[in-house]
């Protein structure tokens, strides 16, 4: 049950993109808060080993207590759990990927069930848009 920092391999100079990775994450692990909303492409693709049961769900928030203060993820702001735009839910249990379509202020991944083999990675790219 950590909070899992993010890595951030920018590549602004060539095409004004982010690749953020939670790596290492476990069943009861949340990753840090990222404050995303300028990022209006963003990609999720989730690969490991999910153990017995895994399952990762992505979540955001514009609750102000989570904006304020977006590093501390333990906090009590009001988070949502994201949805494509057929409405169904980030949550995976398998590999996979999909492109985020809604703009929360912050974004985090979570761990929601999993067993001790569960190890995780989370990487999200995201491109600024175009002005």
């Amino acid at each position: 049950m950590a909070v899992i920092d993010y890595q951030s391999d920018d590549d602004f100079i060539r095409n004004r993109s982010s690749y953020i990775t939670w790596a290492n994450m476990a069943n009861g692990d949340t990753g840090q808060p990222l404050p995303l909303a300028g990022h209006a492409d963003k990609t999720l693709h989730v690969f490991g080993d999910w153990g017995i049961g895994g399952q990762l769900t992505f979540k955001g928030s514009n609750d102000p207590r989570a904006v304020s203060d977006y590093e501390n993820a333990t906090d009590t702001a009001s988070w949502v759990t994201l949805k494509d735009p057929y409405g169904m839910p980030y949550t995976l249990s398998a590999d996979g990927g999909d492109l985020l379509v809604t703009n929360f202020r912050v974004i985090r991944p979570e761990v929601t069930a999993g067993d001790g083999t569960t190890d995780l990675q989370v990487v999200l790219a995201c491109k600024i848009a175009a002005r």
